[in-house]
């Protein structure tokens, strides 16, 4: 996967469930380029060939916009270092750029907390193959996961007491 650019914001609910274990429920809004959000794959289909071809084709610098809710858990390992689990279900705000509508992804994510903020990298897996050709006539075609790192800083607004 290639370097690219993207960018999303969001609100996010943090419930101080137990000493170390913390529910959090998110709901963003992303804008992915079409190299993160479209994968690139081996040129031949037995991988015999070592170079990639983009399967994005017309989709080049197209912006993909989707909808998630995320829920998981957020377990403090001491009063800075976390850890971040979660499933998250999107929906694309673009149908005629994304064949799949819904997609589900799990996401695992290690972070720092600070006093103001907390800082999060964090690593998506999308459960759901997406198809190479959008292009809803075309029967058989190949599909992707997609794949991506993200950096994220969380800001709370507000502390419910």
């Amino acid at each position: 996967m290639e370097n690219s650019w993207g960018w999303s914001a969001g609100i996010f609910f943090e419930d101080h469930w137990k000493t170390r274990i913390h529910q959090v429920v998110e709901l963003n809004y992303y804008s992915l380029s079409s190299d993160v959000f479209l994968q690139k794959n081996p040129l031949s289909p037995g991988g015999g060939y070592g170079g990639e071809q983009p399967v994005y084709g017309i989709f080049n610098n197209t912006s993909f916009s989707h909808l998630a809710l995320s829920g998981g858990i957020k377990y403090l390992f001491t009063s800075k270092l976390f850890a971040y689990p979660a499933l998250e279900v999107a929906r694309t705000l673009n149908p005629d750029v994304d064949m799949n509508k819904t997609t589900f992804q799990l996401k695992l994510g290690a972070g720092v907390n600070f006093r103001l903020a907390d800082m999060i990298l964090e690593y998506t897996y999308g459960l759901k193959h997406g198809r190479m050709i959008y292009d809803p006539s075309v029967p058989f075609v190949s599909t992707h996961r997609n794949r991506y790192l993200q950096l994220k800083v969380q800001v709370p607004l507000y502390q419910f007491r």
